[in-house]
């Protein structure tokens, strides 16, 4: 499975205040499984009561431009795992 790293600033890392935006935001939720695979891989696994490992690879169809399109009220994240090596489509 590709993992990708984020790192952050000092500064941000520092940083207190009110956050705008959270996870109730559509945009903002499929940003952070787009961009972190190990949460995406936690939650589809707690999801379809599987281990995080029976998940061998995850596919998302129609990834978000990130940056773009912030405001929108609905986003569809279409995602292909392959699970024990037999291919699965959620919608």
């Amino acid at each position: 499975m590709n993992q990708t790293k984020t790192t952050f600033s000092p500064a941000l890392l520092k940083a207190t205040g009110k956050i705008e935006y959270g996870l109730t935001n559509d945009y903002m939720f499929r940003v952070l499984f787009q961009k972190n695979k190990k949460a995406l891989t936690g939650l589809l696994s707690s999801l379809l009561h599987l281990r995080p490992e029976e998940i061998t690879s995850i596919i998302i169809d129609n990834p978000v431009k990130i940056g773009s399109t912030f405001s929108a009220k609905e986003f569809r994240l279409d995602i292909k795992l392959i699970i024990n090596n037999h291919q699965q489509r959620l919608p």
